[in-house]
Protein backbone atom coordinates (compact mmCIF):
# COMPACT_ATOMS: atom_id res chain seq x y z
CA UNK A 1 0.00 0.00 0.00
CA UNK A 2 1.55 3.71 -0.92
CA UNK A 3 1.38 6.30 1.89
CA UNK A 4 0.81 9.62 0.66
CA UNK A 5 1.75 12.79 2.27
CA UNK A 6 -2.28 13.60 3.00
CA UNK A 7 -2.82 10.17 4.68
CA UNK A 8 0.53 10.50 6.69
CA UNK A 9 -0.35 13.75 7.66
CA UNK A 10 -4.11 12.65 8.35
CA UNK A 11 -2.09 9.89 10.73
CA UNK A 12 0.10 12.19 12.65
CA UNK A 13 -2.89 14.34 13.96
CA UNK A 14 -4.87 11.16 14.32
CA UNK A 15 -1.69 10.11 16.39
CA UNK A 16 -1.27 13.68 18.60
CA UNK A 17 -5.56 13.58 19.30
CA UNK A 18 -4.66 9.93 20.80
CA UNK A 19 -2.08 11.70 22.96
CA UNK A 20 -3.44 14.39 23.71
CA UNK A 21 -6.57 12.78 24.78
CA UNK A 22 -4.32 10.77 26.99
CA UNK A 23 -2.88 13.10 28.61
CA UNK A 24 -6.03 14.78 29.41
CA UNK A 25 -7.21 11.56 31.24
CA UNK A 26 -3.92 11.32 33.55
CA UNK A 27 -3.54 15.05 34.01
CA UNK A 28 -3.62 15.66 37.88
CA UNK A 29 -5.63 18.48 39.39
CA UNK A 30 -2.24 20.19 40.09
CA UNK A 31 -1.79 20.54 36.33
CA UNK A 32 -5.60 21.43 36.39
CA UNK A 33 -4.97 24.31 38.46
CA UNK A 34 -2.04 25.29 36.40
CA UNK A 35 -3.77 25.18 33.72
CA UNK A 36 -7.17 27.09 34.55
CA UNK A 37 -7.85 30.23 32.40
CA UNK A 38 -7.20 33.04 34.04
CA UNK A 39 -11.00 34.41 33.55
CA UNK A 40 -11.36 31.69 35.96
CA UNK A 41 -9.16 32.68 38.61
CA UNK A 42 -8.42 36.02 38.02
CA UNK A 43 -6.62 37.05 41.42
CA UNK A 44 -4.16 34.57 40.22
CA UNK A 45 -1.77 34.67 36.96
CA UNK A 46 -0.90 31.04 35.97
CA UNK A 47 3.28 31.64 37.01
CA UNK A 48 1.54 32.73 39.92
CA UNK A 49 0.41 29.17 40.36
CA UNK A 50 3.04 27.45 38.79
CA UNK A 51 5.24 29.17 41.85
CA UNK A 52 2.34 27.98 44.64
CA UNK A 53 2.36 24.48 43.49
CA UNK A 54 6.62 24.28 43.17
CA UNK A 55 6.38 25.88 46.76
CA UNK A 56 3.76 23.28 47.89
CA UNK A 57 5.65 20.77 46.20
CA UNK A 58 9.05 21.69 47.94
CA UNK A 59 7.80 21.63 51.63
CA UNK A 60 7.52 25.25 51.97
CA UNK A 61 4.49 27.18 52.97
CA UNK A 62 5.83 30.83 51.66
CA UNK A 63 2.65 32.24 50.42
CA UNK A 64 2.35 33.78 46.94
CA UNK A 65 1.60 37.89 46.59
CA UNK A 66 -1.34 37.88 43.92
CA UNK A 67 -2.81 40.41 41.84
CA UNK A 68 -4.56 42.14 44.60
CA UNK A 69 -1.52 41.97 46.77
CA UNK A 70 -2.94 39.29 49.17
CA UNK A 71 -1.26 36.07 49.86
CA UNK A 72 -2.51 32.72 47.92
CA UNK A 73 -0.96 29.52 48.87
CA UNK A 74 -1.98 25.85 48.07
CA UNK A 75 -2.77 24.32 51.66
CA UNK A 76 -3.40 20.60 50.64
CA UNK A 77 -3.03 18.67 47.10
CA UNK A 78 -2.99 14.71 45.80
CA UNK A 79 -3.69 13.82 42.71
CA UNK A 80 -7.46 14.25 42.56
CA UNK A 81 -7.74 17.00 45.22
CA UNK A 82 -6.56 20.19 45.93
CA UNK A 83 -7.53 22.87 48.36
CA UNK A 84 -5.60 27.01 47.75
CA UNK A 85 -6.18 29.80 49.86
CA UNK A 86 -6.86 32.47 47.73
CA UNK A 87 -6.66 35.60 50.25
CA UNK A 88 -7.64 35.59 54.08
CA UNK A 89 -11.55 35.86 52.92
CA UNK A 90 -11.68 33.32 50.16
CA UNK A 91 -10.30 29.86 48.84
CA UNK A 92 -10.77 27.23 46.26
CA UNK A 93 -10.90 23.82 45.98
CA UNK A 94 -10.60 21.82 42.81
CA UNK A 95 -11.36 18.11 42.39
CA UNK A 96 -11.44 15.22 39.76
CA UNK A 97 -14.64 13.67 39.21
CA UNK A 98 -16.11 10.65 37.89
CA UNK A 99 -19.02 11.17 36.45
CA UNK A 100 -19.90 7.84 34.38
CA UNK A 101 -17.86 7.19 31.45
CA UNK A 102 -16.03 10.74 32.21
CA UNK A 103 -13.93 12.90 34.55
CA UNK A 104 -15.19 16.47 35.21
CA UNK A 105 -13.63 19.35 36.94
CA UNK A 106 -15.40 20.86 39.87
CA UNK A 107 -14.43 24.13 41.33
CA UNK A 108 -15.62 25.21 44.83
CA UNK A 109 -15.39 29.06 45.28
CA UNK A 110 -15.75 29.90 48.92
CA UNK A 111 -16.02 33.39 50.44
CA UNK A 112 -16.30 34.56 54.45
CA UNK A 113 -19.37 37.05 54.69
CA UNK A 114 -18.53 36.67 57.89
CA UNK A 115 -20.52 33.25 57.46
CA UNK A 116 -19.00 30.56 54.78
CA UNK A 117 -20.62 30.39 51.93
CA UNK A 118 -19.47 27.79 48.64
CA UNK A 119 -20.26 27.85 44.65
CA UNK A 120 -19.74 25.08 42.65
CA UNK A 121 -18.80 24.57 39.36
CA UNK A 122 -17.89 21.87 36.94
CA UNK A 123 -16.02 21.87 34.06
CA UNK A 124 -14.81 19.35 31.43
CA UNK A 125 -10.90 18.00 31.13
CA UNK A 126 -10.28 21.25 28.24
CA UNK A 127 -12.31 23.95 30.66
CA UNK A 128 -15.34 23.98 29.24
CA UNK A 129 -18.26 24.86 31.82
CA UNK A 130 -20.71 21.59 32.09
CA UNK A 131 -23.25 22.86 35.27
CA UNK A 132 -23.33 25.46 37.75
CA UNK A 133 -23.07 27.44 40.02
CA UNK A 134 -24.81 25.01 42.34
CA UNK A 135 -25.61 24.82 46.33
CA UNK A 136 -28.31 23.20 47.76
CA UNK A 137 -30.87 25.96 48.92
CA UNK A 138 -32.51 27.02 52.73
CA UNK A 139 -35.50 24.78 51.80
CA UNK A 140 -33.05 21.86 51.31
CA UNK A 141 -32.06 22.13 54.97
CA UNK A 142 -35.54 22.78 56.13
CA UNK A 143 -36.19 19.58 58.93
CA UNK A 144 -40.05 20.32 58.43
CA UNK A 145 -42.16 21.73 55.57
CA UNK A 146 -43.08 24.65 58.28
CA UNK A 147 -39.87 26.19 58.95
CA UNK A 148 -39.67 29.36 59.24
CA UNK A 149 -38.47 31.65 56.04
CA UNK A 150 -34.68 32.44 56.12
CA UNK A 151 -34.17 35.79 55.09
CA UNK A 152 -30.12 35.04 54.37
CA UNK A 153 -28.87 31.50 53.79
CA UNK A 154 -25.16 30.23 53.64
CA UNK A 155 -23.43 26.62 53.40
CA UNK A 156 -19.71 25.65 52.92
CA UNK A 157 -18.82 22.65 50.57
CA UNK A 158 -16.14 20.29 50.02
CA UNK A 159 -15.47 16.89 47.75
CA UNK A 160 -15.32 13.41 48.99
CA UNK A 161 -13.01 11.73 46.62
CA UNK A 162 -13.02 8.31 48.92
CA UNK A 163 -17.35 8.37 48.63
CA UNK A 164 -17.35 10.82 45.36
CA UNK A 165 -20.05 12.80 47.44
CA UNK A 166 -20.06 16.58 48.01
CA UNK A 167 -20.85 17.96 51.29
CA UNK A 168 -22.81 21.10 52.06
CA UNK A 169 -22.61 22.33 55.75
CA UNK A 170 -25.25 24.95 56.98
CA UNK A 171 -22.89 27.94 57.85
CA UNK A 172 -26.08 30.36 58.68
CA UNK A 173 -25.42 30.10 62.54
CA UNK A 174 -22.10 31.89 61.62
CA UNK A 175 -24.09 35.04 60.84
CA UNK A 176 -25.20 37.94 62.60
CA UNK A 177 -29.13 37.04 61.85
CA UNK A 178 -29.03 34.09 63.76
CA UNK A 179 -26.90 34.50 66.46
CA UNK A 180 -30.13 36.79 67.48
CA UNK A 181 -32.99 34.53 66.64
CA UNK A 182 -31.65 31.28 67.47
CA UNK A 183 -35.05 28.80 67.49
CA UNK A 184 -34.86 30.07 63.35
CA UNK A 185 -31.69 28.19 62.92
CA UNK A 186 -32.88 25.26 64.92
CA UNK A 187 -35.55 24.54 62.32
CA UNK A 188 -33.06 23.68 59.47
CA UNK A 189 -30.39 20.65 59.83
CA UNK A 190 -27.01 20.54 59.76
CA UNK A 191 -25.57 18.98 56.63
CA UNK A 192 -25.98 17.53 53.22
CA UNK A 193 -24.28 15.20 50.90
CA UNK A 194 -24.72 15.13 47.57
CA UNK A 195 -23.31 13.46 44.17
CA UNK A 196 -23.23 14.87 40.76
CA UNK A 197 -24.77 13.22 37.62
CA UNK A 198 -23.56 15.00 35.13
CA UNK A 199 -26.25 17.30 35.26
CA UNK A 200 -27.37 18.46 38.24
CA UNK A 201 -26.87 17.34 42.64
CA UNK A 202 -28.32 14.25 43.83
CA UNK A 203 -28.88 13.57 47.30
CA UNK A 204 -27.44 10.41 48.89
CA UNK A 205 -28.51 10.92 52.71
CA UNK A 206 -31.92 9.97 51.90
CA UNK A 207 -33.29 12.79 52.47
CA UNK A 208 -35.01 14.61 48.94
Amino acid sequence: MTITHKSLAAAVILTATALCCLSVKARTVEEAFTSMPNHLVPMLTSNMRLDMVDYYRAGSSRPTRNVLYDSSRVVYADDSRMEVALSPLSRMELALVPVKKDTLLAVIETVSTPAEDSFVNFYTSDWQHVAGPLQPSAADFALTPSAPVLPQFFVSATYLPGSGEFVFTNTTSDSVMVRLAPEVYGAYGAERSYRFDGRKLVPTDGRK
